[in-house]
């Protein structure tokens, strides 16, 4: 399932075709939010972006 939201997306890379992110998702989706990123910086030196991931014992790592 692909769930998009105000604070990104979420979603399963892989399984079946239109129910989760494609590798090409994950590519468009990044380019598009690193350019983003990039606009926003207003001469400030390079930006920062914090990547974060489920912590929870039932998370996949």
């Amino acid at each position: 399932m692909l769930i998009a939201s105000i604070s990104g997306i979420r979603g399963t890379v892989g399984g079946k075709a239109g129910e989760g992110l494609s590798p090409a998702d994950v590519v468009t989706f990044a380019t598009g939010y690193g350019a983003w990123v990039w606009e926003q910086k207003s001469g400030r030196g390079a930006p920062r972006v914090v990547v974060g991931r489920d912590a929870r014992i039932s998370g996949p790592w």
